[in-house]
């Protein structure tokens, strides 16, 4: 499982959690909340099983899986830390040239 597919689960878990906040705070359809609330639930099963299946998981990623609402951020943000996940220096992107300072120039 990548880190990917967490990210867009922890995003769709948060955003059908927004609407199902608006939805109760404003009109409060039904059928909206049905629909949005299955979407909800997979999504969250889907962080729950990713966390699972997440190398270099740990307890603690695990427990922060089971919780509503918050826990797939958590999630995210602790297999950031633990894999060091972080975008490419300027250096290694082709578009981009190195500009001769910063930290890529140091390493010259």
């Amino acid at each position: 499982m990548s880190f990917r597919l967490l990210r867009i689960a922890v995003i769709a878990q948060a955003a059908t959690l927004a609407l199902l906040l608006g939805n109760l705070l404003t009109v409060a359809e039904g059928m909206v909340s049905a629909l949005v609330g299955a979407v909800h639930g997979v999504a969250y099963l889907m962080v729950v099983l990713i966390a699972l299946r997440l190398p270099g998981s740990d307890a603690t990623m695990r427990l922060h899986a089971l919780i509503p609402g918050v826990g797939g951020a958590a999630v995210l943000h602790r297999a950031h830390r633990i894999h060091r996940v972080r975008p490419a220096r300027r250096s290694d992107r082709p578009d981009r040239p190195d500009p001769g300072f910063g930290p890529t120039a140091a390493a010259r």
